[in-house]
């Protein structure tokens, strides 16, 4: 088998779906009942807080597997560090920062075959 020199994220746009107002499926609502930019509001808002960040939950973005670097189908999204304070800035932030990661991995995967590249 040849490397591949691409990323595949599995759909980070369900991720962030799931968590706001737009339902990945009709029978799957959202989790916070906000918009896009809303989330975005929130989670530049709760960045701005040093102390927010530090504290801040994780999100796995695996809600559907993942593909790059990892090639695990069966591995599945979660929350960690939640706390009884975590409020839906913090799930907004958690969310999008574990779906940058998740690109970042993949875009770290192509560096590590090819140091090449110079656009994504």
């Amino acid at each position: 088998m040849l490397p591949y020199d691409g990323s595949n994220v599995m759909c980070p746009e369900e991720d962030l779906s799931w968590l706001i107002s737009i339902p990945f499926s009709f029978s799957d609502p959202s989790i916070t009942g906000s918009s896009i930019n809303q989330a975005l509001i929130n989670a530049e808002s709760f960045a701005k807080n040093i102390n927010n960040i530090t504290n801040a939950p994780y999100f796995l973005p695996y809600l559907s597997g993942e593909r790059t670097p990892h090639n695990d189908p069966h591995v599945r999204g979660s929350f960690h560090c939640l706390k009884t304070t975590t409020n839906q800035g913090a799930l907004h932030y958690a969310v999008l920062e574990g779906i940058s990661f998740g690109i970042l991995d993949g875009i770290n995967s192509i560096g590590s075959i090819n140091s090449n590249f110079e656009d994504i």
